[in-house]
Parts: structure tokens; sequence; C-alpha cells
């Protein structure tokens, strides 16, 4: 993207290029030069990108302000500058001005050391100890309810596709018609005017047409709505971005610096966009198709302006038409301030970038992030960052999802706690006898299911099951899908000594699953049926736990697993 110059009347110029500062002017007024002025100045100077964090216009306006509040506090009492400086004098200054300030003027004391013009020892330490006053916690960026977000999108898709129809009908028009009507004074002949000189103003207009300026404000050659169709305006410029960003969900900042260099195409529908963001740096994305289809309508869209743009100009993405400025062709980004001033996009709520990037990480689809060892929203954001902007405020419908996960997962938790271990040894044979009714009651079991279970005929891998259609980890009505060791949690199981030997392979299974994860995630996957079948084995006698050694020992048969669950 081309370098942009910023201008402030605080007196600081920058130079931008790629969202970093290239260049910095600093200009004070008279009655803020001074030894402490000059120390402050190249503090700040030092704290610059990238020798520091400091790396937009905004930011180097609030450094300026808050040396010119020190200047006027202390600047008569500290005629050597920074070395004059006390405890006394920091402490004073710092309790009586803002956490803003403070923060801003210890940085740029600090970062007088490497220059040698630093503070004394005691006003050193002083400064690279605790702070005054605490930063206040700001309120978490409420995302668009979900009705405000279609609607929203809705709107902007209804200016966008107005706008480019209206465009593509001017461009037939200009196309349809000959030369002899660039002389004429109608509607199709300044259409035809505009696409062959670009945009254009009023005067243009009637110095080409040989007519009054009055009869062009009064008729329907009016500039205006006539540049509109050939080239995107401000209002069209600001639907296209908010549905990019509610597409993409891109940062603010990383939009508004893009430009055509930035955009590298892997195919007709395939886009790797290259971006700036400011807490990391440079960043990639593989945009979504619907993002890339709004893209490709923008180029389209943008293709005749861009034609007439001066060449430092041209490359940016978001170049569009001066609102009540015609002729001009502006390229800077899009403020929030200058997006609130329009008045004729009749949006059905306030647009705000960075809470259309919140709503984008609040609505997207989280189905892939099951079992991530990192349970965040996005990994270019810390926890504390997600928990103050994003996890905070889910929607209605979030909300009722999240209580039932839990919900889900609490009653998982209580089943498991709760399961009753059926086992039958020949050592709690008698206990096994007094307990039946109960079981038979509980189990609602007849004497078929009674006999099968004592049989083999309802036998599954490590228990015999009571009912195989019960629908405990399946559907109900079909057989159960549950892996071999989920019996251990079932309460429909039963286990008697012929089970031996598979409980014996599936604790040789829980081993190996030991050796090869990490510790937390065996706990999460495993550990409870690990727990479990140890507390089973242990209820059969020595003798049964030999006979079920040997035959493994005789019949290596491997447990019925899946390709992804086998070990190396």
């Amino acid at each position: 993207m081309p370098a942009r110059v910023v201008k402030d009347p605080l007196g600081v110029t920058c130079t931008f290029s790629k969202g970093r500062i290239r260049s910095l002017s600093l200009t004070l007024a008279e009655r803020y030069r001074g030894a402490l002025a000059e120390d402050l100045v190249a503090g700040l100077v030092s704290l610059v990108h990238p020798h520091g964090r400091v790396d937009s216009a905004g930011l180097v306006r609030d450094y300026v302000l808050s040396i010119r509040l020190m200047v006027d506090a202390l600047g008569g009492r500290a005629p050597g500058g920074a070395r004059d400086l006390t405890v006394a004098m920091l402490s004073e200054f710092w309790l009586s001005h803002s956490n803003r300030a403070e923060r801003h003027t210890r940085a740029m004391l600090l970062g007088l050391e490497e220059s040698g013009a630093g503070l004394r020892s005691e006003a050193q330490r002083f400064t690279e100890g605790r702070k005054f006053n605490r930063a206040s916690r700001s309120e978490p960026l409420t995302p668009y309810t979900e009705e405000e977000w279609a609607a929203l999108q809705a709107r902007c898709w209804e200016i966008v596709d107005a706008a480019y129809t209206d465009h593509k009908a001017a461009l037939h028009e200009v196309e349809a018609t000959d030369s002899s009507t660039l002389l004429e004074p109608t509607p199709t002949g300044v259409l035809r005017f505009l696409a062959r000189n670009g945009p254009a103003t009023t005067s243009d207009i009637t110095a080409h047409f040989g007519i009054a300026r009055g009869s062009v404000r009064q008729s329907s050659l009016q500039v205006g709505p006539m540049s509109v169709r050939l080239f995107p305006s401000v209002e069209t410029t600001l639907a296209y971005r908010t549905l990019f960003a509610a597409r993409s969900g891109i940062v603010p900042d990383g939009i508004e610096d893009l430009g055509l260099g930035d955009i590298d195409w892997a195919g007709d529908n395939t886009v790797l966009l290259n971006y700036f963001k400011g807490r990391t740096s440079r960043e990639s994305n593989n945009l979504p198709k619907s993002a890339v289809a709004i893209l490709q309508q923008w180029l389209k869209h943008s293709e005749l302006l861009r034609t007439f743009a001066p060449p430092e100009t041209r490359g940016v993405l978001w170049i569009r038409c001066a609102r009540g400025l015609p002729g001009r062709i502006i390229s800077r980004p899009l403020s929030n301030g200058e997006a609130l001033r329009l008045q004729g996009l009749r949006l059905p709520v306030r647009v705000s970038a960075p809470r259309v990037r919140t709503t984008f990480e609040a609505l997207r689809d989280r189905s892939h992030w099951h079992g991530s060892e990192r349970a965040t929203i996005d990994p270019n954001h810390s926890s504390q960052t997600e928990a103050e902007r994003y996890v905070g405020k889910p929607t209605p419908k979030q909300r009722d999802l999240l209580d039932s996960v839990i919900e889900d997962g609490q009653g998982d938790m209580l089943k498991r706690a709760r399961t009753p271990l059926r086992v039958v040894t020949a050592q709690d044979a008698a206990e096994a006898a007094r307990q039946l009714p109960r079981i038979v009651a509980d189990l609602q079991l007849d004497e078929t299911v009674i006999a099968e279970l004592t049989g083999v005929e309802r036998d599954v891998f490590a228990a015999s099951c009571v009912d195989i259609f019960a629908g405990v980890f399946g559907p109900k009505g079909k057989p159960c899908p549950a892996r071999p060791w989920v019996c251990l949690a079932c309460p429909l199981a039963v286990f008697a000594p012929r089970h031996a030997v598979n409980l014996l392979r599936l604790k040789g299974f829980f081993t190996e699953q030991w050796r090869q994860m990490p510790a937390g995630e065996f706990m999460r996957h495993f550990g409870y049926y690990s727990a479990r079948v140890d507390e089973v084995i242990r209820r059969f006698e020595d003798s049964v736990i030999d006979h079920a050694r040997g035959c493994l020992e005789t019949e290596p048969s491997p447990l019925p697993l899946r390709p992804e669950e086998t070990t190396a």
C-alpha cells in the first residue's frame, strides 16, 4: 500500500506505510519548549516503532498531550530537564493526573536511559516502581444480536446490490451510445463525459457543455447522482467494507490498510489475504468463499474509478469518491466518525468496526475446536482478551446451548458416580443371592433374561448386557454403539469370571495408552474406565486372574478397535 501522511493541529506529522510509522515530525508551540520538553520528546522517539509499540498517529497525539501536561505542571521547576525531577515532583504530578498521563510520562522518562539524559538514580527507581493510578477495566464489547446482525447484513447487501446494478446499467448505457452524445448536455452525455474523463465537478461539466452553472443544479445533469452511478461513493464503500468484515473476520485496522498487492489469488475463487494487525504485525488469512465473492464484486465496481486515480493511490483497495465532492478521489481509511456522519444508508444499527469483528467471533462455528488443548476462541487472542471481549457476552441462543452442554456433562458425571458395579463371583455368591431379588426388580428382568445372563447369549465383550437395545449410549431400539470400555460405566453391565480375559485386554490397552498419551489427555478419555477396570478385576479370585493371564499368553487376540484407536 502506498505511504500516507497524517497531519495534526497539535504539531504531529506522521508518514505511514503498511500500517507502520515511517517518519515522525513533532513541532511544539513556543510555550512548551524547554529542556524538559526536549527530554520527553527524545523519550517518545525511543518508543516509536520499530523500537517500541507506538505505531499510530493517534497514539503519538496522546503522548504529546501528556508531554504538555507535564511541561505545564513541572517545566518551570525543572529547568535542567529530566535530571532535575525529584521523587516528590513526580509523585505530585502522577497523583494529580490520569492513568494515561502517568503511563505515558513514565514510559518516556524510562526511554531516556539509553541516551544518557535519564533521571537521577532515586527518581529512576521510583519511575520503575508501582503506578499510582490503576487503569479502569473497560466493558467487553457486546456483539450484535442475531436479529441486528441479520438486519445489518441485509441492509448492506441491499445498498451494495442496488449500487452495483446501477453501475452496470450506467456502463451499458455509455457503451450503447455513440460519440456524438459527448457534446450533448443530456444525462447520457454527462455519463459518457465522466466515463471518459473520470470524476468531475460541476464547473467541469458547465465548461465542457457550455451551459450555465445554475441550469445544471436545477436539471437532471447534476454531477453528484451521475458520479455515484459510475464510481463508488463513501456510503457504498462503507457497505462493502462492513460486509467484507462480517464475512472475513479480519481486524478493522487490517481491513483499512489493505492494498491490491495484499491480495494473493490462488485460483478463481481462492484468495490468501495479507494484512497488518496492530498486536501481532503481519498476518495472512485464507478468505471464505462469501468474502471472496464480495471482494470480486468490489474490484469490478471500483475498476473504472481506479483507472483515473493517481499512481500513488491506485493500489489502495477501498478507493472512492469524496462525499459532496464528486471530482475528488480519496483513498484514506474510512474512519468510524466518518461512517457515523453518513445519513443516507438508513442502517438498522450503529456500525462499529470492532463490534462487527466481535460479532463474527461470537457467532463463528466452533465445531472443529472440540478436543483442542487450548480452550480459547482464536489462537491470536490471549485468554484475557477473549474473556473480556468475547466470552462474556453470549447471545441468548448461545447461552441456551452452553447451558444444555453443561447439563449433559453434569448428567454424565452423575451417571458415572451412581453406576453400581455388578460383579458375579464365587466368593460373594451368598451376597449376590441375597441381592438378586432387588437387582431383578431394578432391572426388570424375567427368567429368560436371567438365564441368558448366566450363559453367554448376552455377552458383548467385557461384560454381559441386560438389554443391548435399551439406548443408554445411543438411540433406543438400536444396538448400543458404545466402545468396549464404556461397558465399565454402564448400569446394565454384569461382569462374570468368564469376562476376566477381556478385562485384562482392556487393562493392557489402557496401559499402552498411558505410555503414549499426555497425562491430562489420558485422564480425560480413559481415566475413569482405567480405575473402573481395576476395581472389577480386584473382585475376582486370584485363581481366576491367573487362568485369564494364561489364556492371554496362549491366545493373544486384539481388542475390536477402530483404526484411529490403534497404538503405534
